[in-house]
């Protein structure tokens, strides 16, 4: 990253930091468990010291590496997406009762990661139609192969939609044009990402888009226009308004579809409850989707999801005419079949809901990252530091202050407006619900 800043000074650089590969690697971890128990049975014993003080030296290392990552990856690059491949793996949804499968892969996992990327990049991978497939396309019954809606950015070749939509639309964005939407500040560097692609939500997903849009309310006084002489007209009171946008949350009680694949946490907060700067919502939608909405129906319901409760200062919504399915059929290109691997065959069930956002949600990863370089430079650890640092393992104690300087900067940027630790986190608006 450091040689591609000083080549290529212009060009926009968004980097993916995967935090735990390593725990998919089941037999390294087995041998080092089976290792614990024979030293634990002689404790005293001089190879038990030597264990003792292994654990301490490769948890300083693991403390200080994550936060001079984060630092020196940040530093060259415009955009940093934190991946967890365990939370990408959950999102299958292939827990046993004990919340764990004994056969999950790497190989899964990254399926889901990529997947989900693929399609939240959509905006500046679209290909420019030509002149007579655009005339063609806008002319037939399907409708266009894509709508990109944005909203509070400017972005260049932007126009009002045909649709009379409340957004401008425009054919796709340029790269630079998907940084900035991402970036609404220099110091808001972090992003999180979160997906839907489990069968069993497709149905549920469906109302969730719809709910509380000017859609649906519209659908709901043609169908009052029409009961109008009915006596169900008269019994029938005034439903209760919900915002759109429901769909956003997290999977579970709090009544979304989402799960994240980044390193959030997610135990006792709603993402309603974080400040959001940007987001941007991508959406596969399968056939059947396809047959009962159209791609500007959707791209609507996303982004009045994003705009009316959440209020980003830019979002952009993408929907596309092509299905998981239509992706990794069998003229799609070499990605298909890793895809259908993950889904046992049926692709054509599932839809795909990406949404990357620069959100606070990201605070909780930040704290650690700079709790754990903050204890790694501390007193405790001087003697490891100094060490290492003559050996050349790791830079300069000058260095690693600076890198722990920036992790807390940036925890600071993403604080929450409220204030909260990691124990009770959530406490006060859950206090304060009215």
């Amino acid at each position: 990253l450091e040689e591609l800043n000083d080549e290529c000074k212009s060009a926009g650089k968004f980097s993916i930091l995967v935090e735990d590969g390593d725990s998919f690697y089941s037999p390294f971890h087995t041998n080092v468990d089976s290792d614990n128990s024979s030293s634990s049975s002689s404790s005293s014993s001089p190879s038990s010291y030597w264990h003792s003080e292994s654990k301490v030296v490769q948890s300083f290392r693991s403390q200080l590496n994550h936060g001079l990552n984060l630092h020196g990856i940040n530093e060259f690059s415009n955009l940093v997406l934190p991946l967890s491949l365990n939370q990408c793996w959950k999102t299958l949804g292939r827990n046993n009762n004990n919340g764990q499968r004994n056969d999950k892969t790497l190989f899964e996992a990254s399926a889901v990661g990529a997947l989900a990327l693929e399609a939240v990049t959509l905006p500046y991978r679209l290909t420019k139609e030509s002149s007579s497939s655009t005339s063609t396309t806008k002319t037939t019954s399907k409708g266009p192969r894509s709508k990109i809606g944005i909203l509070n950015g400017y972005f260049i070749g932007s126009e009002q939609s045909d649709d009379n939509d409340a957004y401008p639309t425009a054919d796709r964005l340029s790269y630079h044009e998907f940084l900035s939407s991402m970036r609404p500040s220099n110091s808001h560097t972090i992003l999180e990402l979160s997906a839907s692609m489990n069968t069993g939500n497709n149905t549920n997903l469906q109302s969730l888009l719809l709910q509380g849009t000017s859609i649906e309310r519209k659908r709901l006084e043609q169908q009052k226009a029409m009961n109008r002489n009915s006596m169900s007209y008269y019994r029938r009171g005034r439903g209760k308004d919900i915002d759109p946008g429901l769909w956003m949350e997290d999977n579970g009680p709090n009544g979304g579809v989402m799960c994240p694949l980044s390193p959030v946490s997610t135990t006792s907060t709603r993402r309603s409850m974080h400040q959001h700067f940007s987001l941007m919502t991508a959406f596969r939608p399968t056939s059947a989707n396809l047959a009962s909405e159209s791609v500007s129906v959707y791209t609507t319901m996303m982004m009045e999801g994003m705009g009316i409760r959440y209020r980003p200062q830019s979002s952009v919504g993408t929907t596309v005419r092509q299905s998981l399915n239509d992706l990794t059929g069998s003229q799609s290109y070499a990605a298909g079949s890793y895809w259908k691997s993950i889904f046992n065959g049926n692709s054509e069930s599932i839809p795909i809901l990406s949404v990357l956002g620069n959100t606070t949600r990201v605070h909780s990863h930040l704290n650690t990252t700079a709790k754990n370089i903050s204890q790694a430079l501390s007193r405790k650890y001087q003697g490891y530091l100094t060490r290492d640092s003559m050996i050349g393992i790791v830079p300069e104690k000058e260095d690693c202050t600076d890198a722990m300087e920036q992790c807390l900067d940036l925890r600071d940027t993403y604080e929450p407006s409220m204030l909260f630790d990691d124990e009770h986190e959530g406490v006060f608006f859950e206090d304060n619900e009215d």
